[in-house]
């Protein structure tokens, strides 16, 4: 009788964990999805711009109203890699790219078949 209430303890704690792990465990909001890379970069020297915002234009109304939404900020290289949804895959995308000083200027760009090949975006000094 007391290996069979140990067992369903452990097989209860094994259920309740997994559930756990299931609802709460490792969040991959990417994963299996498509992967773009987006470099910012001195449109002089190639040298990298950390800390850069990128947005896209939003194609609908845009959440809450702003017609731009965050994707993220470039690393100390210069880098931002984010999953894309499938339907972006090949689309034609508006992005805007600003410095985090006011060392560069911002800029709105268009790029076709997005998600085709990385990205790199060259910033100019005012």
């Amino acid at each position: 009788m007391k290996l069979i209430r140990n067992i369903l303890k452990g097989a209860s704690l094994t259920t309740a964990l997994f559930v756990f792990q299931a609802c709460y465990g490792t969040a991959v909001p990417y994963y299996g999805l498509p992967e773009v890379k987006i470099k910012v970069v001195d449109a002089e020297d190639g040298s990298p711009i950390k800390d850069a915002t990128i947005k896209f234009r939003d194609r609908e109304a845009g959440v809450q109203g702003q017609p731009w939404s965050l994707s993220g900020y470039s690393s100390d290289e210069g880098v931002l890699c984010m999953g894309i949804q499938e339907e972006m895959m090949g689309t034609e995308v508006e992005m805007l790219v600003s410095p985090a000083d006011g060392a560069y200027s911002t800029k709105d760009t268009v790029v076709t078949n997005f998600g085709s090949e990385d990205i790199t975006i060259k910033l100019r000094k005012q």
